[in-house]
């Protein structure tokens, strides 16, 4: 994996039904919202299987962390070590460990 862009990520909907069960109509619709966590995405699935890989985050301001994603929690927020942060107007700064919050 190159790189993992996120930052601009949000989970809607609910989890499926169970395919066992039968289909009843409901008389209102589903709410919507960002999903629980033991009903995690594939998003972010593929975040924690990034685990120990290099990994490249873009922030909505601009800035760009790259580094070895050593933590990804189900809100998003990573914890990284050996990073490079990227400010907008193009300055670098090395870190030796980082965490970025994107909740």
């Amino acid at each position: 994996m190159r790189g993992l862009k996120c930052g601009f990520l949000f989970l809607i909907g609910a989890p499926p039904s169970s395919p066992a069960s039968p289909r009843r109509r409901r008389s209102r619709p589903r709410a919507r919202g960002v999903m629980a966590s033991k009903n995690i995405g594939i998003p972010i699935k593929v975040l924690h299987d990034a685990e120990g890989h290099t990994v490249t985050v873009e922030l909505r301001n601009g800035e760009v962390y790259r580094g070895k994603l050593d933590e990804a929690e189900d809100n998003m927020n990573v914890h990284l070590s050996n990073c490079t942060k990227t400010m907008k107007d193009g300055r670098v700064q090395m870190l030796s460990k980082c965490a970025v919050c994107l909740s």
